[in-house]
């Protein structure tokens, strides 16, 4: 698996998609096989974003895949500043936070993502670091998710 995603990662090199990368930045993640993306790669789909949003999740992949914590709840923060309601991004951050030292701020991020990003795929994850954190403390769907239609 580690040799097709540095193929991947060098195919895609000249034409950094994060649509068509993100996969397989999830397994570099996955596999602590963050050396497989450069610097260079992260720095050239950063200049071709459109977005501020966008430029801040980049960095903050990058800087997960480096175990940067600093870094990624910095990016995670301007990401935010953005947009507010990008649920996701709240996980990486409290990761970071985590890591840091930070065990307020990280149960601050997981319970708003554990509130409102209740499709999203860390979110066993994140249930779970939440209960070591906040032993004890649950947490509540957000309202407007308790209004919702059920999927048929």
């Amino acid at each position: 698996m580690r040799e097709q995603l540095a193929r991947v990662v060098g195919e895609l090199w000249m034409n950094p998609d994060a649509l068509h990368l993100r996969p397989w930045l999830d397994v570099a993640r996955v596999l602590e096989a963050g050396d497989l993306v450069s610097a260079g790669w992260f720095d050239r789909a950063v200049e071709t974003c459109a977005t501020e949003a966008g430029r801040g999740i980049l960095r903050a992949e990058q800087a997960h895949l480096q175990k940067d914590w600093t870094a990624l709840r910095d990016s995670c923060d301007r990401v935010l500043r953005e947009v507010p309601d990008m649920y996701d991004i709240y996980y990486d951050r409290a990761i970071a936070r985590h890591q840091l030292g930070d065990t307020a701020g990280a149960r601050d991020d997981l319970r708003i993502m554990l509130q409102h990003a209740l499709s999203n795929e860390d979110y066993q994850h994140a249930r779970a670091l939440f209960r070591e954190l906040a032993p004890g403390e649950t947490i509540e769907p957000a309202r407007r998710h308790l209004d919702s239609p059920a999927c048929p």
